[in-house]
């Protein structure tokens, strides 16, 4: 069954939202709602649906909802909140607090990454500590490491190993 991006995005977001571990002992991401500066994208792409934005600054890999995807949320819930009126004064404040939680990233540091590649189909991020993985990220009903597009994975792959050269000759 499709689903109209609005009504994907709600999972979508409570599942990315949730960075937990997965079969090692520190959570697989660091998460970031919007307060911490990582600098500018050096590049990134969207997931074939254009609902998640896989990112690369000099510092980390991310996994974030699209601006689009956030812009699409945030006026719902607005349009949402007009419609109800003393409940949408009650709906704003809510609106407005995940309005701020939707800029959310799950962030991976890049010397925590030894490899980024395409392999059986699919998005593969291999991280120097033994066990660690993305599983628990989905979009839609499936892993979020098969919502991407081959080339898409491939381009994001030669720039993190650039990046990941950049970091270990001591700078961008």
């Amino acid at each position: 069954m499709t689903m109209g991006r609005s009504a994907r995005s709600r999972p979508l977001l409570l599942v990315l939202g949730l960075a937990a571990g997965s079969g090692c002992d520190r959570p697989t991401a660091d998460v970031d709602f919007g307060g911490e500066e990582q600098g500018p994208d050096r590049f990134h792409v969207l997931s074939e649906d254009g609902g998640v934005k896989l990112g690369l600054t000099d510092e980390v890999v991310y996994f974030s909802l699209s601006d689009s995807l956030q812009t699409e949320i945030r006026s719902e819930m607005e349009q949402s909140a007009e419609r109800e009126g003393i409940g949408g004064m009650i709906g704003g404040i809510v609106s407005s607090t995940v309005g701020r939680a939707l800029g959310f990233r799950a962030k991976y540091p890049i010397e925590e990454i030894r490899d980024i590649r395409w392999q059986d189909g699919e998005l593969h991020v291999e991280f120097v500590e033994p066990g660690r993985r993305l599983d628990e990220f989905r979009v839609e009903d499936r892993p979020a490491a098969e919502a991407f597009r081959e080339e898409d994975v491939r381009a994001f792959a030669e720039e993190f190993h650039r990046a990941r050269r950049d970091l270990e000759a001591g700078g961008a």
